[in-house]
């Protein structure tokens, strides 16, 4: 794969489908993710504990979509999952290669974060 940008990140098309990993760095501790994507499910699995979570992808634009989550192993208790299956992050590609995606993701109290996924396949 080459480090080559494309203008405006005009092939979102390609993160559709793929494996992709992320590491999400904390005052304690870098977070490290593997995600799976298949158009309209992800997965999440969290490398450090093992935790998995399955979402629901709705792409609302060639380049911006609507994450909600489905289920978690292990399962959360019934309050949790009730809370945390009611928050939709909305995620837009802001930039990307064929190597990797920059994103700015916002959730429904308008918090936003933003980070760099990158290609596994």
């Amino acid at each position: 794969m080459s480090n080559k940008m494309f203008d405006s990140c005009d092939n979102c098309e390609q993160f559709r489908n793929g494996k992709f990993k992320l590491t999400l760095k904390t005052k304690t501790e870098d977070i490290h993710f593997l995600i799976e994507r298949n158009d309209s499910i992800q997965t999440e699995t969290v490398v450090n504990t093992g935790q998995v979570a399955k979402l629901r992808i709705k792409w609302t634009s060639p380049c911006s979509y609507e994450c909600l989550l489905l289920e978690t192993w292990p399962a959360e208790d019934a309050e949790t999952m009730s809370k945390r299956k009611t928050v939709q992050l909305q995620t837009n590609i802001i930039s990307c290669s064929e190597d990797y995606y920059v994103f700015e993701s916002k959730k429904i109290d308008n918090k936003t974060f933003g980070d760099t996924i990158w290609v596994i396949e």
